[in-house]
């Protein structure tokens, strides 16, 4: 809910009287408020309600209900901690304004978390009261919208406070982009408004206005040395003769990761700010806001990762003292998968984090991949993109028309319209709110599909104005309103809210609406909230990169994103949706299509699983570089690896067709979430085949303390056997391997030669489905009931998807089959998780896992009939135990045909120029 004048205020000054530490009860805050009645009714002129007062105690109350976990790290042996030691020396002056401006909208109990996290993350950097010469480098690791920029604030307020003087922030390619951070570290660690203080015109004199976290201590505010007008320009330093060694304070530096930004802030370093060694004495602490940005459009100089990187190392290399630390969303960081490093150099590299890496958590009223897409995923949030390609394919020009919207898109847009009401009942009728549209990466079909949508929505307008104020059936007499009405019906029926009361409420929930190209083109103001602060912007956001690097779109409601899914590297980064949505989370909506879903919910399983890694390589005193190999090593980087190979063969003039691999299967999982319609019949002959071989040999089939069959102590060459006879799809990029190139490479040929001891021997299970009724499996003796899972299609090449939104083909816990019970049962869910992880099982399982699944495919409740042949779809995973995969041996090599895997991997239709993208 939106808070009044007075239920802001209470809530505000209560928060900064709660204590770091303090135990907080509900008397407390009761307490809180009423001692705080008579100040605020002073301050604002009007008498404090009771609804002020209940609105503020309500408000206090969800904030304490937050909670944060510390997060975790690792870090190389010689890293020793200092800050302990010099702690009673610092005066923590930007980090106490800081932290007292977080104050008004965080727990106390977040805050006192997130002080720890940024302390320790701090004490991995290096020391600046060290003379010398030293050098420190370190990667963070978060979610996406989590709060990533509050972190880095606050390191640059402790770093202040610790003697850093100079700190540069890389704020991504976009000047957008660099605008929306600048004026958050103007707010957060600054305290004054950088536009102000570095005026663009000689003539404006400067001045320290305080903005944010200044508006609390004004004693002492950072230099800034950019705006948020104007990027680095040594012109304007030089006309104020400002330097670094005339600065009391430390000096901020927000810029474009362009490489002649970079090196025209190095040249001025060097010409006006080093001493005569030619570098400077001045400890630096560089930020790399996105260290994972693939910079797809590498054949541009200013955003090619290899002329910004040695831009960045150029820059370095003038501080003799320097901390570097990068900031990424996803453990696939580029600096692990660069696929023309090798596996024994790339910790050599300059930017690699070979001092320490730092995994973030998140507040537990953050939204992220897991929530979305998780097992547990939000109920209702999801929407299915199915009508898209006939109105924009994913693979077209810049040249390419746009006559007609899908409906699918129609939809979102009334359910942005309808959500605009019910959050205006809810009071927060001044907060901002947006929709998201991302179709094209091109500016000119962006505006194309803006102007068909703001004919649509000027419509809808005229219908509202004209019906909406009348009784029900004259209202129903507009299809607009009718349309509404039935959009209501299915999307927010359960919101607590009535149709009549959201009818009356749409005039003016409609009226402020407006749509706004968000590209290049358009230009860095294009979605300038700042400008509605008190009325509250609401815009239908469309665009394409502009809209997937770091750009916060505020109050985001509804998206529609339609691109395309195998830009896995990315897809992360282009999650605008995730973050915080209090007070309107029930009314927030995804449209997607079924494939991209999947794979948001395979990269995020993925993410997590390395996650789980650094708490594990903590507490076995692994190091930066172990992780690194880990990343290398894990059956997903392969898939980005190769992307990137794919983006530097067509910018870069690579010549070679084929690359390797290796791959290690040690703890790792895998299913078949893919199939190929006509392949089913071959699939079943496989399953049949393997079925029968182990019956006839006699391995040990019985029923598993879980009521599966399970066939015991198979040898590794019949389950090889099965993957070479099973037609794995490609796009099950983990498990395939082409026909000609499995004598040499591939899964079945590393478990079929392969000496480790663990492997020598598979279980085999066949998991019992909830379908009502039994089958005798292909006439085997087997009594199975069929699982049921909803399926989609894709008409172009007969893709089978499994499990639609989800990832999996199998319910989890299914990899524990073949476990022991009374091992099983001793394992609890790791800290934060509700249940036991299959990744877990497999850290504890003796032998690997084959499963077999037996598959009726659904729409929704109903049979699809016809699909294949007797409506029975196969399908396969695997679990691998845990083992020793240092030796190359023990290891997968996997060759990978360039050309054939940009047929199936490709995001976008080459273009010759690419003018019109909007990055």
């Amino acid at each position: 809910m939106t808070l009044s004048k007075n239920a802001k205020s209470l809530c505000d000054l209560a928060a900064t009287s709660i204590q770091p530490g303090e135990v907080v009860t509900e008397a407390r805050l009761l307490e809180l408020v009423e001692n705080l009645i008579l100040a605020v009714a002073a301050i604002n002129g009007s008498p404090v309600t009771d609804e002020d007062k209940s609105s503020a105690l309500k408000e206090l109350q969800t904030r304490q209900r937050v909670n944060m976990d510390v997060g975790t790290g690792i870090k190389e042996d010689d890293i020793k901690p200092w800050l302990d030691r010099r702690r009673a020396g610092i005066d923590p002056y930007y980090w106490t304004r800081y932290s007292t401006y977080l104050q008004k909208e965080w727990s106390a109990t977040v805050l006192r978390s997130f002080d720890k996290t940024t302390d320790e993350i701090l004490d991995l950097f290096g020391d600046p009261s060290v003379e010398g010469s030293w050098k420190r480098r370190g990667l963070v690791i978060g979610d996406v919208q989590s709060g990533k920029t509050a972190t880095y604030t606050a390191l640059c307020c402790k770093a202040a406070d610790a003697g850093y003087q100079v700190i540069v922030l890389l704020a991504g390619s976009l000047e957008s982009l660099r605008r929306q951070t600048q004026k958050r570290l103007d707010e957060g660690f600054a305290g004054l408004d950088s536009s102000e203080f570095l005026p663009t015109k000689s003539k404006d004199v400067p001045r320290s206005r305080a903005v944010g976290a200044g508006l609390g201590n004004q004693s002492r505010f950072a230099t800034v040395f950019t705006s948020r007008t104007k990027d680095f320009n040594r012109d304007v330093l030089n006309s104020r003769q400002l330097t670094l060694r005339a600065q009391k304070e430390p000096v901020l530096f927000v810029i474009k990761k362009h490489k002649s930004i970079i090196e025209n802030l190095t040249a001025w370093l060097k010409a006006y700010n080093a001493d005569n060694t030619g570098s400077i004495g001045e400890s630096l602490l560089l930020i790399d806001d996105e260290a994972d940005n693939a910079s797809v459009n590498t054949n541009k100089d200013e955003t090619d990762p290899t002329a910004v990187n040695k831009s960045i190392r150029e820059l370095l290399s003038v501080f003799r003292r320097r901390t570097y630390v990068g900031f990424t969303a996803t453990p696939f960081a580029n600096v692990f998968i660069d696929p023309d490093t090798s596996d024994e150099d790339f910790f050599k590299e300059e930017l690699f984090p070979r001092d320490f890496i730092y995994a973030l958590e998140a507040p537990s009223n953050y939204i992220g991949a897991t929530r979305i897409f998780g097992d547990d995923g939000v109920p209702g949030f999801l929407e299915e993109i199915d009508d898209a390609e006939a109105c924009f394919p994913l693979k077209h020009k810049s040249s390419y028309r746009v006559d007609t919207l899908p409906d699918t898109l129609l939809q979102a847009l009334y359910a942005f319209i309808s959500a605009n009401a019910i959050r205006d009942l809810r009071g927060q009728t001044s907060s901002h709110r947006s929709m998201l549209v991302n179709v094209s990466r091109f500016t000119a079909v962006q505006d194309q599909v803006r102007d068909l949508l703001d004919a649509e929505l000027d419509a809808i307008k005229q219908h509202v104005r004209s019906f909406s104020k009348l009784p029900f059936a004259q209202a129903m007499e507009s299809p607009v309103l009718a349309r509404l009405k039935e959009t209501f019906d299915k999307q927010f029926a359960n919101t607590g809210h009535a149709w009549k009361d959201v009818q009356k409420q749409l005039l003016d929930a409609t009226a402020p609406i407006s749509l706004r190209s968000v590209n290049q083109k358009a230009g860095a103001a294009s979605l300038d909230y700042s400008k509605y602060e008190e009325s509250g912007l609401r815009v239908i956001a469309v665009g394409g990169n502009s809209l997937s690097r770091g750009l916060t779109l505020e109050g985001l409601t509804v998206s529609y994103f339609y691109r395309n899914a195998q830009a896995y590297d990315t897809l992360l980064q282009m999650g605008r949706w995730f973050g915080y949505r209090k007070g309107y989370e029930d009314v927030c909506r995804l449209w997607i299509t079924a494939d991209a879903q999947q794979w948001y919910a395979h990269v995020t399983m993925a993410a997590d699983e390395l996650r789980d890694e650094v708490k594990r390589m903590q507490r076995e005193d692994l190091t930066p570089r172990d992780f690194g190999l880990k990343v290398r090593a894990h059956p997903d980087s392969l898939i980005l690896t190769v992307r990137k190979l794919l983006v530097t063969a067509r910018n870069k003039m690579r010549t070679a067709n084929t690359v390797t691999r290796q791959i290690s299967w040690s703890k790792e999982g895998a299913e078949t979430t893919k199939l190929r319609t006509a392949s089913n019949k071959v699939n079943c002959l496989a399953v049949e085949r393997l079925i029968r071989s182990m019956q006839k040999e006699g391995y040990g089939r019985g029923l598993s303390e879980w009521g599966n069959p399970l066939f015991r102590d198979v040898p590794k060459t019949l389950v090889a056997q099965f993957l070479d006879e099973f037609a794995i799809h490609p796009r099950n990029f983990q498990l395939y391997t082409a026909e000609e190139d499995r004598q040499s490479y591939g899964l079945s040929k590393f478990i079929r030669e392969t000496s480790e001891a663990s492997l020598q021997a598979w279980d085999v299970v066949i998991p019992q489905g909830a379908e009502l009724d039994e089958i005798d499996l292909f006439h085997t003796g087997i009594t199975i009931k069929p699982a049921r899972r909803g399926i989609t299609t894709d008409s172009g090449d007969k893709t089978i998807m499994v499990s639609g939104t989800k990832a999996r083909v199998g319910s989890r816990g299914v990899e524990r089959e073949g476990i022991d019970k009374e091992i099983v049962d001793s394992v609890a869910p790791l800290p934060g998780k509700k249940n036991v992880s299959d990744a877990q099982y497999r850290a504890i399982r003796a032998r690997p896992l084959l499963i077999l699944y037996v598959i009726r495919p659904y729409n929704e409740d109903k049979l699809i009939e016809g699909l294949v042949d007797g409506n029975l779809l196969v399908a396969f995973g695997l679990s691998f135990p845990d083992f020793d995969d240092q030796s190359l041996k023990k290891t997968v090599t996997y060759k990978v045909n360039l050309i054939e895997w940009r047929k199936t991997f490709e995001d976008e239709e080459d273009e010759e120029s690419e003018d019109d993208l909007d990055d």
